[in-house]
């Protein structure tokens, strides 16, 4: 576009002086024929004329370089008032002008959205804080404080009666198991409140050292089978938090002995299987189990997965997951590994 304009300047400007000269001559009564003839006047002329033609082309470009540069000096101005959503100074060239507000209009349209996007995200954050203190609260009272208060009743009633030593040691040793329960009530929730993260382990040794914790703490036998290579570390957040959310609701609600989890990796595929022997639910009536539960799901559907859940009274509790693993999430965390 810029030669084409370069040579139309030198077109215009060679054909205007050739029409001045020609006129010229007329008035001198001098052909260019005569010129041709008396010593190449005519075509020293001609290359004065394209000399000129040159000329008015450099003068051209220079002026298109200055005015470049002064607009590049505006520009940057121009553009970082814009940045902090101010009004900028015009540059005194329409499109460009016209370029800028739309510029402006739009990093205007992203920071409200961005806005919007946070604030929403505060929200969600907000609502899933409040969600987790109602479950705690609840928790609280319906195990720790409940049984606090129960040994604290059984104690001050020992303290109003004529009890004889062996009645007395009775009671003291009911005491002795309510709070030996609220115990290890109390050491459920804070192990169900640990960090999300896997504190810079893998995810096979983080559930090896939760379980042993929990056998550790609890009457219930632990089985942990793994076969599993190295994970993205979304997929083994998730996985992580999935399994801590079924051995906390497997701790307070299901009273079982044997706990199995299952962690099975095949081509494409990814299987986590957890199984409780414990005195199971009905899936319609446990209103108790839906937090913990849409919490599993709503991690399994963040990986694409699918979630299956068998329970019923007295028969235990079985949960299977499968999630897909795409090759190049493998060797994306294989490289980065």
């Amino acid at each position: 576009m810029r030669k084409g304009i370069y040579l139309f300047i030198f077109s215009a400007t060679f054909g205007l002086l050739f029409f001045l000269v020609t006129k010229f001559l007329g008035v001198l009564d001098v052909s260019w024929n005569d010129l041709w003839l008396n010593d190449w006047i005519a075509l020293q002329i001609l290359g004065m004329l394209f000399a000129l033609s040159l000329a008015a082309v450099a003068l051209a470009f220079l002026a298109q370089v200055w005015r470049a540069q002064t607009i590049r000096a505006r520009l940057h101005p121009a553009l970082e008032q814009i940045r902090k959503g101010q009004s900028y100074s015009s540059l005194d060239d329409p499109i460009l002008d016209a370029d800028l507000r739309a510029l402006g209009q739009s990093i205007h349209n992203l920071q409200l959205i961005r806005q919007e996007s946070e604030n929403q995200e505060l929200v969600e954050k907000a609502h899933i804080v409040s969600q987790e203190r109602q479950r705690i609260a609840r928790d609280l009272h319906d195990t720790v404080s409940q049984e606090l208060f129960a040994a604290s009743m059984m104690v001050s009633g020992l303290r109003q009666s004529n009890f004889d030593a062996a009645r007395i040691q009775q009671e003291l040793q009911g005491v002795e198991g309510i709070l030996n329960t609220a115990q290890n009530d109390l050491r459920i929730l804070l192990l169900h409140l640990r960090p999300r993260e896997l504190e810079g382990r893998d995810l096979v040794s983080a559930l090896k050292t939760l379980l042993a914790e929990v056998e550790e703490k609890s009457l219930i036998k632990i089985r942990l089978e793994v076969s599993v290579e190295q994970l993205p570390p979304e997929i083994e957040n998730h996985c992580y938090r999935i399994v801590q959310e079924f051995i906390s609701n497997t701790l307070r609600h299901a009273q079982a002995t044997n706990l199995e989890v299952y962690f099975k990796q095949t081509v494409g595929q990814l299987q986590l299987k957890m199984v409780d022997d414990g005195c199971g639910f009905n899936q319609d009536q446990a209103k108790d189990f839906h937090y913990g539960l849409a919490n599993m799901e709503e991690r399994v559907e963040d990986m694409a997965g699918r979630m299956i859940l068998r329970t019923a009274p007295y028969q235990g509790v079985a949960i299977d997951i499968r999630i897909p693993i795409l090759k190049g999430e493998l060797d994306e965390n294989s490289i980065s590994g």
